[in-house]
């Protein structure tokens, strides 16, 4: 965290708002308000939790990580199951520094969760269901549809 910023928390931010109830939604309002945060970055959000999904050779990908090229290509060494996993996997303990391989890990089943619900509710009937994936020698936590 920023230290000129100070405590950005939503624990700090309910402790100063004690007489008022503080929820989710004020909290999320004011971090956007205070470091003046582009909206786009809420869509990517939303678009990370929420996804449009494509279906390329009776397999689903996230249309905003899918490049032809690049799927053609490891077509080349791999078979399209396994460049499905490799095309669809986004490493979530690097988005932030402080997050912990646990708070990756919960939000990485959250987002998996609501994959599948989408995948499940679009009724896709292709080849994938997303999943967490670990990689627990260097305490990496991803997630992939395969």
């Amino acid at each position: 965290m920023d230290k000129k910023d100070g405590d950005l928390s939503f624990e700090s931010f309910k402790n100063i708002n004690k007489s008022n109830f503080f929820g989710d939604t004020e909290y999320i309002y004011s971090i956007f308000k205070i470091k003046e945060l582009p909206v786009d970055l809420l869509f990517k959000i939303l678009n990370l939790i929420f996804p449009d999904f494509l279906i390329n050779e009776n397999h689903i990908f996230l249309a905003s990580e899918f490049d032809q090229d690049k799927f053609d290509n490891l077509q080349k060494v791999e078979e399209t199951n396994k460049a499905q996993f490799w095309m669809n996997l986004i490493e979530l303990t690097s988005l932030h520094d402080e997050m912990t391989a646990e708070q990756a890990l919960l939000i990485a089943q959250k987002i998996v969760d609501s994959w599948n619900a989408k995948i499940k509710y679009e009724g896709l009937n292709a080849h994938g269901r997303a999943r967490v994936f670990e990689e627990i020698e260097y305490g990496e936590i991803f997630i992939t549809i395969d």
